[in-house]
């Protein structure tokens, strides 16, 4: 019963994006968090049943089945009700959400922010880890670059550049 997962956009209080995807499987619904445009060797992954929806929100006691649940999901994404994630703790982030009545058309709002996703760490650590040096070895070259550019132009004794040469100083230690 897999489905395909829907690429969607979810961001937290801050402004960070995640990438957000549900999969429907045959006896329960993925949820994949990863934060969009960095790279970082972990996701944030929770797998739900129908029972576990049950518990976290009585609304769901009025779907029929997972696939109910599920497009209902998508739904309040598109109605932007998942918008808001929030850390719990360093190793989860927790999807608080506005659901309606699922039975009946959308009435009354109810809160619920129990979809907690714990961090799971990738299966290629060692390369992924290879991968952040890399690019971490890439921004300091582009640092120091610029360093040189202002130090090159004589621009020391400015107050901007003072404050980005300090910056780059921070950045490199």
């Amino acid at each position: 019963m897999e489905d395909e997962q829907e690429e969607m956009i979810l961001t937290n209080t801050d402004g960070t994006e995640y990438i957000f995807r549900l999969r429907l499987d045959e006896n329960s619904i993925h949820f994949y968090l990863k934060e969009n445009n960095v790279y970082a060797p972990f996701t944030f992954e929770k797998s739900f049943t129908f029972d576990d929806f049950c518990k976290i929100h009585k609304a769901f006691k009025a779907c029929d089945d997972l696939n109910e649940i599920y497009e209902h999901l998508k739904r309040l994404y598109r109605n932007k009700k998942l918008i808001i994630l929030e850390y719990s703790t360093k190793k989860e982030l927790m999807i608080h959400c506005s659901i309606g009545y699922i039975s009946i058309e959308e009435v009354e709002q109810n809160d619920i922010d129990d979809f907690t996703l714990t961090r799971k760490m990738t299966e290629e650590k060692d390369r992924d880890l290879l991968e952040l040096y890399k690019i971490q070895k890439e921004q300091i070259g582009k640092l120091n670059k610029i360093q040189k550019l202002i130090e090159d132009a004589g621009g020391k004794e400015y107050p901007l550049h003072k404050e980005i040469l300090k910056i780059i100083k921070e950045c490199q230690s």
